[in-house]
């Protein structure tokens, strides 16, 4: 009984902060008086205060004066929303460590857990339970204790057969009802009428879950509708999501526009598909599928391509410490159209060249607070080129000689990051650093990607791919773009994602 008290102490000092709402009792300071007192009140039950020590109901006045500076700045509304919840929510911790210090030193056996302590940790509510205590007439000893008996013998549970606490509970009631009926702002009959935010979802389950008496035949046994057959779904342990774009600019110039030039038209689309299974337990499997596709055309020219990419990866990961995973991956990319240099000689095609790798090694992947990061180091790798046109193979394999195959593999050391991160709620950057090396050359891709989304389908992309292959081929009239190659492109357009 005395943990009984104390929580009405709790409760009358956190009601006291609680902005105020239709449904919320605001609790003055006169509540608060009473429940801080140094002493008990006249007006408690002579049974309560017999079992009350002293100790019990007080507070200290510094926290008694932050309690009611706060309510205070509530009203004027001379604090922040922030400035005001991280006060309430100090106030809260003191109370708290209050409380369990005073419940640790009490040596009663009432249960943490009563449930019946509801009706005073929640809003000020008029129930009909103490209006019935208060004016029924007074019935003889002998049959009130039977009655109690009865109803004692028809409740299961061990806090519910200690009646003398509800009628406790409902003289405490009735006390706050009489000496502040303006706090009570709902009734019991109000409560039971409101919808529950999950009361259609538990509709729903428990119509499911009902046989149709109608239509099962009569001579069904009790033990066959006591222990219907349930129905088991298998968890859904896939997630997939998309991205589709397609940027463009445009310029005309007319034939006689006095400082020259050509009109030209720039296309740029693309398309990226994730398909990821986690278990959430030990066992991860990432697919990314990227394609890319850009034409660019002047007038007078042909239709030319200066982007082309088609991607394939996939990372199965099986959980090890943290946010460290064993790894394996594998990676395959190519193009998919035909591209030609000013001269009009094709320079690479589907296939050629076409780069594949297998690795095997350690992932760490982070989940941060705007982004994701992972970072994957393949200290075994298989990496693999092919290339389909045999007078392109001297440009794509490493120390290629005449009559050589169309295929060059080595093993090595492969490390790749992936970074994404919201800058602003309309700014994205998005990275992928890509090294790879069998310690006679290498290969290096830093792929940068800004997005600015403009509205909800349209956005502007700003792409900048610095790329590092010491094994290219060396020729005199690239100069310094010898193994150092640069894409970089702005673009305006559609923008969806699912």
């Amino acid at each position: 009984m005395k943990r009984l008290i104390l929580s009405g102490v709790i409760v009358a000092c956190s009601f006291l902060f609680t902005p105020v709402k239709a449904s919320v009792a605001d609790v003055s300071l006169e509540m608060l008086q009473i429940a801080v007192t140094d002493t008990v009140p006249p007006t408690l039950p002579d049974s309560l205060q017999a079992t009350l020590p002293d100790s019990v109901l007080v507070v200290d006045s510094a926290l008694v004066q932050d309690i009611v500076d706060l309510r205070a700045a509530v009203n004027k509304r001379i604090l922040s929303d922030t400035a005001l919840v991280n006060k309430y929510t100090r106030l809260m911790k003191r109370l708290t460590k209050r409380y369990k210090e005073d419940v640790a030193n009490m040596d009663d056996d009432a249960d943490d857990d009563n449930p019946v302590f509801f009706r005073l940790v929640a809003p000020l509510t008029l129930y009909s339970s103490p209006l019935k205590q208060s004016l029924r007439l007074d019935k003889e000893e002998g049959n009130e204790s039977s009655e109690k008996d009865k109803l004692e013998n028809q409740l299961a549970l061990p806090w519910q057969k200690d009646l003398d606490m509800y009628d406790e509970l409902d003289k405490l009631l009735m006390i706050a009802y009489l000496e502040h009926p303006d706090k009570v702002k709902q009734t019991e009959a109000s409560i039971l009428g409101e919808k529950g935010v999950n009361d259609d979802a538990l509709k729903q389950s428990s119509e499911a879950a009902k046989l149709d008496v109608a239509t099962v035949d009569e001579k069904i046994t009790a033990a066959v509708v006591a222990n219907p057959e349930m129905v088991v779904k298998r968890p859904n342990f896939w997630t997939t999501k998309g991205t589709i774009d397609s940027k463009m600019t445009e310029s005309y110039l007319s034939p006689n526009w006095y400082q020259g030039g050509k009109s030209n038209i720039n296309i740029l689309s693309s398309l990226t598909f994730d398909a990821n299974y986690n278990d959430k337990k030990k066992i991860s499997f990432d697919n990314r599928f990227e394609a890319k596709v850009g034409f660019y055309k002047n007038t007078g020219a042909d239709i030319q391509s200066n982007t082309d990419l088609l991607r394939v990866t996939s990372k199965l990961s099986l959980k090890a410490i943290k946010s460290w995973n064993y790894t394996a991956q594998f990676q395959a990319y190519s193009q998919m159209m035909q591209n030609f240099d000013g001269n009009n000689k094709l320079k690479s095609r589907f296939l050629a060249p076409a780069y594949g790798s297998l690795s095997l090694g350690m992932d760490w992947k982070k989940k941060l607070k705007k982004g994701d990061i992972s970072v994957f180091i393949g200290p075994l790798t298989y990496n693999c080129r092919y290339v389909s046109v045999a007078d392109l193979r001297r440009n794509f394999i490493p120390n290629f000689q005449e009559g050589g195959g169309p295929y060059y593999h080595d093993f090595g050391t492969k490390v790749e990051t992936n970074f994404s991160w919201k800058l602003t709620n309309v700014i994205t950057y998005k990275t992928r650093l890509f090294m790879y090396t069998p310690y006679k050359y290498l290969q290096g891709d830093w792929e940068n990607t800004f997005n600015f989304q403009v509205g909800k389908y349209l956005s502007t992309t700003l792409f900048i791919h610095p790329r590092l292959d010491t094994s290219v081929k060396y020729k005199e009239e690239w100069g310094k773009w010898n193994t150092f190659q640069m894409k970089e492109y702005l673009m305006f357009g559609f923008n969806y994602s699912w």
